[in-house]
């Protein structure tokens, strides 16, 4: 599994996946966020500092931020299986470090981690990352969002799953069943896991392992 992982890093981290991410013809899912409706079925969408203009069949959220594949000519774009992309909270200011941690040093590791960014914490807003990685370890899941080139990551890991978002290739989840599988909502990610040998398959149903609840700690981070 944690092989698969660093697959997944190399490949996000991929120097023409920049390029890529603002192409309109391009062969991984666009990252783009809702500007306003245009008219029927219509919207203005920004991706990166451009602002095209598409259609979808689908009702679209206006400020909400998706992924989804693209096909088009010029300033108009037909976007097709799109996705909202989740809340990724809690997100922790050494998240990267956590995450390299977690996957090189194991659970124990990084509870300890977790326990002691609890108690040193400088702020309210600080504790509450922490608190809120506590409560997902209780619950089975490490859970750490992060902030990688600019952009927002997850990673989450259970006894025998591994879901991951790196903003250039949408959500993985991984499966340990019989053998190692993953799993993505974007033919072309499944694609590209394949070219660089690794078991992947579409699927629709790939959501987070964990998201924190509504709740009291809602307002700390």
């Amino acid at each position: 599994m944690l092989g698969a992982l660093s697959k997944i890093k190399d490949l996000a981290s991929s120097p023409q996946n920049s390029a890529i991410s603002m192409s309109i013809n391009a062969s991984l899912p666009l990252s783009f966020n809702v500007l306003r409706k245009t008219g029927f079925n219509k919207y203005e969408l920004r991706l990166g500092r451009k602002s095209l203009l598409t259609k979808s069949a689908k009702p679209l959220e206006i400020g909400a931020h998706y992924w989804g594949e693209a096909s088009g000519i010029k300033d108009s774009i037909i976007i097709k299986n799109m996705l909202k992309k989740p809340l990724i909270t809690p997100v922790a200011e050494a998240g990267i470090e956590l995450a390299e941690g977690l996957v090189q040093n194991g659970a124990p590791w990084f509870l300890k981690a977790v326990q002691e960014g609890l108690i040193k914490a400088k702020n309210v807003s600080e504790f509450g990352v922490y608190s809120k990685m506590l409560l997902a370890l209780s619950e089975g899941v490490a859970s750490i969002g992060f902030v990688r080139n600019d952009r927002l990551g997850l990673l989450q890991l259970s006894k025998h799953e591994l879901y991951v978002i790196f903003d250039e290739l949408g959500p993985v989840k991984f499966k340990l069943q019989h053998e190692l599988m993953a799993h993505s909502p974007f033919f072309s990610v499944v694609s590209l896991l394949k070219q660089n040998g690794v078991n992947a398959a579409q699927s629709e149903s790939v959501r987070p392992l964990w998201q924190p609840k509504n709740g009291l700690m809602d307002g700390v981070a």
